[in-house]
């Protein structure tokens, strides 16, 4: 829900809140405004954004010898960005506005391995192995969000 600082709120409501690749994701946003206010449209945006977290060893120095440590790296961009107009330009005061969106099924995030053959135990051993040689080990996850605007003219 956004509070559009007192001028009234604008709520996005997905039928479920866990849904797969390639599923539709369908929903209805709300909208309720204290006065009529004129906008050039109202929108939902679904947005994937990925994720990489990487450890990659490195060294410490002190007066008692070194250390190594792992070290994380996070690194977050938007990989999918999809605007669904639901209305146009007009005075909006108060209304539901139900959608639909696909969520792709073809976006693989960026550093993902395919999954490796050996799998449980050995996968493991190959990843320590990876640690100690010196490669690094990385994770990507993309997280999805459904976003409503209201694109008010001369609004912030």
């Amino acid at each position: 829900m956004f509070n559009f600082f007192s001028r009234g709120k604008l709520e996005v409501v997905p039928e479920k809140y866990n849904y797969s690749f390639g599923e539709v994701v369908k929903g209805v946003v709300k909208l309720s405004l204290k006065k009529a206010t004129h906008a050039n449209k109202l929108s939902l945006w679904l947005i994937g954004q990925q994720t990489i977290t990487a450890m990659r060893p490195s060294t410490s120095f002190s007066r008692s010898g070194t250390t190594d440590l792992p070290m994380t790296q996070r690194q977050t961009s938007t990989v999918f960005q999809f605007e669904l107009p639901l209305d146009s330009e007009k005075d909006y005061l108060t209304g539901e506005y139900p959608f639909e969106i696909n969520i792709p099924n073809n976006i693989m995030p960026v550093g993902t391995n395919t999954p490796n053959p050996l799998g449980g135990i050995a996968s493991q051993v190959l990843n320590v192995a990876g640690v100690l040689g010196g490669a690094p080990m990385s994770s990507s996850r993309i997280d999805w969000k459904l976003e409503a605007t209201l694109d008010i003219p001369g609004a912030i």
